[in-house]
């Protein structure tokens, strides 16, 4: 076939040039129905800051630019998630050698600014909804475990961050599952 491109190890990403530099427009289309979709947007940007004694690295990650429909959340609820997210706009990521997420370098920073944009949203926000919202992120932001798993359920940072580059090509059979 013509058309064919060879995946060849090269072409596999890597996190060992301390200078890793890219942009991603990600978009997530979500279909309600066979009639109605919602379609997700936002900018990520992924650089690699350095190479840890570990062997590891830090991956710092930044998102922005979020828009539903292609354009700024306008629902109260879609507002509140949104200003709800911004504490974790920039995350840190210790990564492993084959790209796989070990952990978050800058937890105690997000916490810090979760703090700030509460005391915000309680002068903005109130009711018994809002309460539980606040209260699940509570939950979810200040346990770094629980934070790291939802966190890597988001569908760029689970396929970007994802250690197939390196493993794909193993000689085992279980390599990929």
């Amino acid at each position: 076939m013509a058309n064919q491109k060879t995946l060849e190890k090269e072409n596999f990403l890597h996190f060992d040039i301390v200078n890793f530099r890219k942009k991603y427009k990600v978009e997530i289309i979500i279909e309600e129905s066979n009639e109605e979709r919602t379609r997700i947007s936002y900018e990520a940007s992924v650089e690699n800051l350095e190479i840890l004694p570990s062997g590891s690295y830090l991956c710092y990650f930044t998102t922005g630019n979020f828009l539903i429909d292609r354009k700024e959340p306008d629902l109260v609820m879609e507002q509140l998630a949104h200003k709800c997210r911004k504490p974790f706009d920039i995350i840190v990521f210790i990564v492993s050698k084959n790209g796989e997420i070990l952990g978050i370098n800058n937890h105690p920073d997000i916490i810090e600014r979760w703090e700030v944009v509460k005391k915000r949203l309680e002068i903005e926000y109130s009711g018994k909804e809002f309460e539980k919202y606040v209260s699940i992120m509570n939950t979810v932001i200040y346990n770094r475990e629980v934070f790291l798993s939802k966190i890597k359920q988001d569908i760029f940072i689970s396929q970007f961050f994802f250690p197939v580059y390196e493993e794909a090509f193993q000689e085992s059979s279980s390599a990929l599952f």
